[in-house]
């Protein structure tokens, strides 16, 4: 007991003022200038801003499937299924499982029109 609280007063000593970021600053993550257009597909930035989330296809898939209207998730079997067949380019989801998708991961997959800004 005594050993643990001397190691630990003196990391505290020597860390604690200090912050250490675990990983590496080079890695490419969905939250550091993600752009869509660098991929070549749709599907290809979804599985790259599922897997540098860590987010299973499962887990996305139902949260998609749970969050769209009722006629829409009746379309969807599996929402597992759903997202693999969106990443391999199978099917094209519709706007609502779009922004839904865009939602949950936390980035922009396409790009959106804006409205022009009214002149003076």
């Amino acid at each position: 007991m005594a050993l643990r609280s001397l190691s630990s007063r003196i990391s505290q000593r020597l860390f604690g003022r200090v912050h250490f970021r675990l990983g590496s600053r080079i890695q490419i993550r969905v939250n550091k200038g993600f752009k869509p257009q660098q991929h070549e597909s749709l599907g290809a930035a979804v599985f790259f801003a599922r897997w540098s989330k860590h987010l299973r296809a499962a887990t996305v898939g139902n949260f998609v499937k749970a969050n769209i209207s009722k006629e829409a998730s009746a379309a969807i079997p599996n929402g597992a299924v759903f997202v693999r067949q969106v990443e391999k380019g199978e099917v094209t989801p519709s706007k609502e499982c779009q922004k839904e998708l865009e939602r949950i991961l936390g980035v922009q997959l396409a790009r959106h029109k804006r409205r022009p800004r009214p002149k003076l």
